[in-house]
């Protein structure tokens, strides 16, 4: 398989799998605390990776661990917020905030001038993330000032966290990569405002179980994805999570698709398709990938 298919394949492998997990977040939250579900996906992650990653855990504490410390702990903060809008509000809402980060991304990549992509695709990318907005109103235009607040800060860490994932997913192993995620998770979520844990019965345990195992296997497709595409277009492919949002909010919420959703999930899924076909046609097609020099066999 070509570089590019294979980047877009794991990006759109990952979306599936944060939507799902999405979902779990959801039907936890209504037996433990949002922070607690984090705990629960943190620590299952590093109980999971720490036996593959093995010895290489070391560089996690030397210097030219940088990159790897600003995406674990953005990224702990993204999935923090994204966590308990989860619970606010519903998984389209609270997807549609976090795929705001796209813009965040295309806006970084043109000032700190990293890989930032050509206007035809910033125009796709602005179109997607504005479609996430529009399924998000739509969705549940009654949300909160302080849901709208923390997506918002989410978005932005999650933004921060693609970029650095972009530059660590270069040298690091994708469970390397995510363990750190892991571990920041681990440590940063029993200090995050919460109502009081609980000892969860076997239903929230098993969530937390499938919270945990589906953002393993999101997180190392994610990471995959980055060391192909560009963290602008694979950040945006990152918002077709929010299609399938969509679908389990329709099929198992019964919630009522609109013809306003409709148009913004038929232009998020157009953006998707035109993505592999607008970077082909680019002189470059694809950023150049590094060799990894540290776990490169995952």
């Amino acid at each position: 398989m070509r570089r590019g298919a294979r980047g877009l394949a794991f990006a759109l492998g990952s979306a599936l799998a944060f939507a799902l997990m999405g979902w779990c977040v959801r039907l936890a939250g209504d037996h433990v605390p949002p922070p607690e579900v984090a705990f629960g996906r943190g620590l299952i992650g590093c109980v999971v990776l720490l036996p593959l990653v093995g010895s290489r855990v070391t560089v996690l504490f030397t210097r030219r661990s940088l990159w790897l410390w600003v995406r674990s702990v953005a990224g702990a903060a993204a999935v923090l917020s994204f966590f308990w809008t989860v619970h606010e509000s519903s998984v389209a809402s609270s997807r549609a905030l976090t795929d705001l980060a796209p813009a965040f991304v295309v806006l970084l990549a043109w000032l700190c001038r990293t890989e930032p992509p050509r206007l035809t695709l910033c125009l796709v990318i602005l179109a997607m993330t504005g479609s996430a907005v529009l399924l998000n109103l739509d969705a549940s235009s009654g949300v909160s000032g302080l849901v709208l607040g923390v997506g918002l800060f989410g978005a932005f860490c999650a933004s921060i966290a693609y970029h650095a994932l972009r530059q660590a997913a270069q040298t690091f192993s994708s469970r390397l990569v995510v363990f750190g995620l892991a571990l920041a998770m681990t440590l940063a979520a029993p200090f995050a405002p919460s109502e009081p844990w609980v000892i969860p019965d076997a239903r929230g345990v098993a969530l937390i179980v499938g919270v945990g195992g589906l953002g393993i296997l999101g997180q190392i497709w994610m990471t995959r994805a980055y060391v192909e595409l560009s963290a602008a277009v694979a950040s945006a492919l990152g918002t077709t999570a929010l299609l399938w949002s969509v679908l389990i909010d329709v099929v198992f919420q019964g919630r009522t698709l609109t013809v306003g959703a409709g148009v913004a999930y038929a232009v998020i899924a157009a953006g998707a398709a035109s993505i592999h076909w607008i970077e082909r046609r680019g002189s470059g097609a694809y950023p150049a990938r590094t060799q990894r020099t540290v776990g490169a066999s995952a």
